[in-house]
């Protein structure tokens, strides 16, 4: 498990600002209860992909560091929504259960936005093996070996994987791939506002500003390779050992 600095520096690294941003997010809902609070330095406390998703929704689901908390409310609290009936694309989904990997599964089974996300980070193992077999049916005529060094610059580049999108308030979980120009999903889950929910909890109702925010497989990769160092993910770099802490990650009340 790791560290919430550890955290920090690695989402840094895919989030795209700068390392104190991340931070300040982190901080701010540390300082609300939603990051466990620990000892400083070596004997802080380890953090938990719930605690990681909780990060995850604050840097995406916010305009500002204050809004994090908030956004971890709503975000939590957004319910799965499908019609299922015939014909219709949750009818298929639900027929091809089976044929899931297991973290779909595990998202197909859940009814809030927060348990998804959950269970995504801590079944990126099985989320890697299926798409790098996918990868390996798609493009047979690669060798393996070249094909397996080029699959994580095939996730980053978005040619098939897994997105997350983050909207003020809604939530969508994809699993695509890309042919040419057209995009194929194959798994999508779609979460809601709950309409049980006080009038005003998730804000102002439909604004007119609509803000989305999407993040992959590499973001889930990262979080889950710090979450669990030195163990390993078909066809990934292992991340570098966990460099010492710098006496400012020591000293800060993380």
């Amino acid at each position: 498990m790791a560290k919430l600095p550890a955290l920090v520096s690695a989402l840094a690294e895919v989030d795209g600002r700068e390392r104190k941003a991340v931070e300040h997010i982190a901080r701010t809902i540390r300082e609300r209860g939603y990051i466990t609070t620990g000892k400083r330095g070596g004997g802080a406390d380890e953090k938990t992909p719930h605690e990681a998703a909780n990060l995850l929704i604050a840097l995406n689901g916010g305009d500002t560091p204050k809004e994090g908390p908030i956004a971890i409310d709503r975000f939590r609290s957004l319910r799965q929504w499908a019609v299922i009936g015939r014909g219709s694309p949750a009818s298929k989904q639900l027929d091809l259960y089976e044929s899931y990997p297991q973290p779909i599964r595990d998202v197909m089974d859940v009814h809030t936005f927060g348990e998804a996300l959950d269970a995504l980070i801590e079944g990126v193992p099985d989320l890697v093996a299926a798409l790098r077999s996918y990868a390996h049916e798609a493009f047979c005529d690669i060798d393996p070996k070249i094909l397996d060094d080029r699959f994580p610059s095939m996730l980053r580049l978005g040619i098939f994987g897994l997105e997350i999108t983050f909207e003020r308030y809604a939530a969508k979980i994809q699993l695509y791939s890309l042919y040419g120009s057209e995009r194929r999903v194959e798994f999508e889950a779609n979460f809601m506002q709950d309409e049980d929910r006080d009038a005003g909890f998730y804000g102002k109702e439909w604004p007119d500003r609509r803000i989305s925010v999407t993040i992959g497989m590499p973001t889930l990769i990262t979080t889950w390779q710090v979450l669990n160092p030195g163990q390993p993910l078909a066809a990934i770099p292992d991340r570098a050992e966990e460099q010492s802490l710098n006496p400012s990650d020591e000293d800060s009340d993380e």
